[in-house]
């Protein structure tokens, strides 16, 4: 049975705590995969396994967090260079398009794809070019693929 609860200054500061704790978790786990060459595993991973649908949402799950670092636009500098790195260095963009692509109808694919495109050109540091790289991957009519199909709610 759930009791009627009134938000209090103190839940406010734990779920608050929780969430900085949760994004320092993230960014560290995000520096220590980068770090060890994650990246470049999860693109030879995509390329090697194009017809896999679970590779590439799990691929492509990875990306979107990685890339955002557990936020959804977290503007630090380490995660605007993994942005660069995935998108311009390692040509990670135009594998998470072929994925939605390929994998049309898995829902998780779709999901995390859709996540990834976003994760790599939020904020403000596209100077690295991640959101022309999108457009001529053939990300947006990608993205656009996934809305139609699935009424903007992409279900797993």
């Amino acid at each position: 049975c759930l009791a009627a609860h009134t938000p209090s200054n103190d839940d406010a500061s734990d779920a608050s705590e929780s969430v900085q704790e949760s994004t320092s978790t993230t960014r560290h786990t995000r520096d220590h995969l980068v770090g060890r060459g994650g990246l470049t595993l999860t693109a030879e991973a995509m390329r090697n396994h194009v017809r896999d649908g679970t590779v590439q949402a799990a691929a492509c799950g990875l990306l979107a967090n990685v890339v955002t670092a557990g936020n959804d636009v977290a503007n630090d500098a380490k995660t605007a260079a993994v942005r660069t790195k995935a998108g311009q260095e390692l040509g990670i963009i135009p594998l998470v398009v072929a994925a939605l692509r390929a994998h049309r109808d898995n829902g998780a694919v779709a999901r995390y794809g859709c996540a990834a495109l976003g994760g790599l050109t939020a904020a403000n540091d596209d100077a690295g070019g991640n959101g022309a790289a999108v457009g001529e991957a053939g990300g947006i009519e990608a993205v656009l693929d996934v809305l139609g199909r699935y009424g903007g709610a992409v279900r797993r």
